[in-house]
């Protein structure tokens, strides 16, 4: 189901002109990154995550 979602969302986003690519996460940074930041561990704080990294890799 999730990755149904992934491709549903990827075709949106590349359907208005955004580059989408995968962004691979280890599961010790995504606890640290929750723990930091005060978040449970769910979709959303992993796309922020996410995100922040794909915005970090960009840099």
């Amino acid at each position: 189901e999730w990755y149904a979602n992934l491709q549903e969302v990827t075709a949106e986003l590349e359907a208005r002109g955004a580059r989408c690519r995968p962004v691979l996460l280890d599961i010790e940074e995504i606890k640290q990154y929750c723990r930091e930041q005060g978040v449970p561990n769910n979709g959303a704080a992993r796309a922020s995550l996410a995100a922040r990294r794909a915005q970090q890799d960009i840099w």
